[in-house]
């Protein structure tokens, strides 16, 4: 196969399990079109037995030869793809039958550096615990997306609405545009969290993206992903960037996913002031947002203003305006979400399917 139109990565470590359930979905695609790279970040269990049980010229195995921080693994499996197209997804996530067949023909009638989607998100079984279906997206037709101005909102917001910013992981991402990333800072991911980076520098180079409006990846949640909340998988994946140093207007101390997030941006506005040199991170609004996430109530946060602002800026008044802003667009925001939830009802009746495979197979009937 020349010249794929679309590189399809999966970094994976030690989760061969899942990663076989990944793979068909990936494969159930009438296109030949498309590539996928499977990264391994020199596992030690079934990874490459499991990739090439399925002797599908589509799939293309590589081997790190040697155990890399998750950025670095990112980074080694761009540089073995060879489409016009990024998008990388986890080892438990999954790919929507024929939506690489749907993305392909929409990327030829519509040109753009990036294509975004929402997803589904699919919880897998763990420890006797059934799986779980917890976000059903709905189809909207596709618009474009105004990236700069959104990433700038997220700032001013305190990172507000973050996750509906287009990144490399679940999205579609011109090679031109990662390698001009490449070109600036040396590799095309920093920090340790690739996905969220991404969201913050591609727009630093463009600002050309369409909402497809229709989901092509689907969000998968395993047991052993850095997402589970496991202390011992966070402190293993923390090691294998050596000695991080977090940038000094934060305290690791807070929840790691205030700290984990707030340094990946401070890295990106860093690294690109050309583009961020005139913005200021609003950490008032952020305390706004994270306030659950710290877990805190707003008493707690204003009574601990002493301890944050040694550390970084901290205005009550702005705090309490950007909370008030919240609870006022709560109503909306779940409002604009019922359909999501009437969707998501419908398919959770029943047992919820047992991998990520029957979850897409699901959907797609529903």
């Amino acid at each position: 196969m020349d010249n794929p139109l679309i590189s399809l990565l999966v970094p994976t470590r030690e989760r061969c399990h899942t990663l076989q359930y990944s793979l068909q979905t990936a494969l159930n695609q009438k296109s030949t079109n498309y590539e996928i790279i499977v990264s391994d970040n020199f596992s030690q269990d079934d990874t490459r037995k499991v990739t090439e049980s399925f002797n599908d010229p589509r799939i293309k195995y590589f081997n790190t030869g040697k155990r890399l921080s998750m950025c670095e693994n990112w980074d080694f499996a761009c540089e073995k793809a060879s489409g016009e197209f990024i998008i990388i997804i986890g080892d438990d996530d999954g790919v929507m039958p024929g939506s690489i067949d749907y993305l392909e023909n929409f990327i030829k009638e519509n040109p753009s550096d990036i294509y975004y989607w929402d997803n589904h998100i699919y919880t897998w079984p763990k420890q006797g615990k059934q799986a779980e279906i917890n976000y059903i997206a709905v189809r909207e037709n596709p618009s474009p997306m105004n990236v700069q101005k959104m990433v700038r909102e997220t700032i001013t917001w305190g990172t507000n609405k973050i996750a509906r910013l287009p990144m490399v992981y679940h999205s579609a991402v011109s090679q031109k545009v990662l390698n001009k990333i490449k070109e600036k800072t040396g590799k095309i991911f920093h920090s340790v969290n690739p996905d969220i980076f991404s969201a913050y520098a591609l727009p630093v180079f463009t600002n050309r993206a369409i909402n497809l409006g229709r989901v092509i990846t689907v969000s998968g949640r395993s047991p052993k992903a850095n997402s589970s909340g496991d202390d011992a998988i966070v402190e293993r994946f923390l090691k294998e960037f050596g000695d991080y140093q977090w940038h000094p207007n934060l305290n690791t101390k807070w929840p790691r996913y205030v700290y984990f997030l707030l340094d990946t941006i401070l890295v990106a506005m860093e690294l690109f002031p050309e583009f961020y040199g005139d913005i200021k991170f609003n950490y008032s609004a952020m305390w706004a947002v994270c306030r659950k996430k710290v877990g805190k109530n707003v008493l707690e946060i204003i009574r601990s203003r002493k301890e944050i602002r040694k550390y970084h800026s901290f205005d009550v008044a702005i705090f309490l305006s950007y909370l008030a802003g919240h609870y006022l667009s709560g109503p909306w925001e779940r409002l604009s979400g019922r359909k999501a939830r009437i969707a998501r009802r419908t398919i959770n009746r029943g047992n919820p399917p047992n991998n990520i495979l029957e979850f897409v197979n699901l959907v797609a009937e529903v």
